[in-house]
């Protein structure tokens, strides 16, 4: 005999459809609203089964077998019991936190919740330092080393003899500042008397890459003095004097300078008296001044 489970559940598990009701009870609303909420679940299983098994008898010789019935009765169930009370006021839902804010500098982002670190700021960029090559220095244009040039100028002898002269000068430099200087001057003094030079100098220039600079300079020489075209006489004299020159170019310089120094007496003195007055004095040194104004073409 075999019983079906289907058969057997209805009938010892009847109650196992229902569950318990959910009572949600709801005060009056006063000043809170007050709720009372009520849910269960019940959940039972059970099953049976019948199994009948025939056993088998073997006899031997000329018994019959006959199968001898076997039951078994297998059941099964559970019971699940679970829910929940709650008792108290009901609210609306609360609106959502405002979102944390922090004074942390530029980079930061708002919007980031309580217990987050802020973000780390973005990475300061750099722009590339602009490389910066020094020019080599210009190298300046050597010096002219060669002038030739003329000059007229004044003379004045012993405060008793005034003249006017004229010559040709060269000028070679030795360093970048330093000048050796060549003269030939012819003087006339009182229609009566005519000096020939011949002399040197060294002029020292203060600027020489300036349009304006100034010199230092002394130097010497011989004089021959012809007085009357009777009377001639030879000299040696020293000066020292002070220039100033003027560049319009690199290869033409006018300089103006003034010059005092005194020539040695003559050996002699003509024996008219008209031409003592102009003659040097066989007495006494023959101091004189002069000035120059020259134009020079420099190679």
């Amino acid at each position: 005999m075999r019983f079906s489970r289907s058969s057997m559940i209805p009938a010892a598990f009847a109650a196992a459809v229902f569950a318990l009701p959910v009572l949600v009870l709801d005060a009056a609303p006063a000043q809170a609203d007050v709720s009372v909420r009520v849910s269960g679940k019940v959940r039972v299983r059970a099953g049976a089964r019948v199994r009948v098994r025939p056993r088998r008898r073997v006899v031997r010789r000329h018994y019959r077998v006959t199968p001898a019935p076997t039951v078994r009765l297998h059941t099964h169930g559970g019971v699940y019991w679970g829910g929940a009370v709650y008792v108290g006021p009901r609210y609306a839902a609360p609106p959502p936190p405002p979102p944390a804010t922090c004074d942390c500098g530029p980079g930061y982002s708002e919007g980031y919740s309580e217990g987050y670190a802020p973000p780390p700021p973005p990475p300061r960029r750099y722009a590339a330092a602009p490389v910066t090559v020094a020019a080599p220095a210009p190298v300046p244009a050597p010096l002219p080393r060669l002038g030739i040039g003329a000059f007229v100028g004044s003379v004045d002898v012993d405060d008793r003899v005034e003249g006017s002269e004229a010559g040709i000068i060269g000028r070679l430099r030795l360093t970048r500042r330093l000048y050796l200087e060549g003269e030939v001057a012819r003087t006339e003094l009182a229609d009566t008397r005519v000096d020939r030079r011949l002399g040197g100098a060294l002029l020292f220039d203060f600027s020489p890459r300036s349009r304006f600079s100034f010199n230092l300079l002394g130097g010497a020489g011989v004089t021959q003095s012809e007085v009357g075209g009777v009377f001639t006489t030879e000299q040696t004299y020293g000066e020292l004097g002070l220039g100033l020159t003027y560049r319009p170019t690199r290869h033409f310089h006018l300089t103006a300078d003034v010059r005092a120094g005194a020539r040695q007496a003559a050996a002699d003195s003509p024996d008219s008296d008209a031409l003592k007055l102009v003659a040097p004095s066989d007495q006494e040194d023959e101091p004189f001044t002069r000035g120059r104004l020259s134009a020079i073409v420099y190679f």
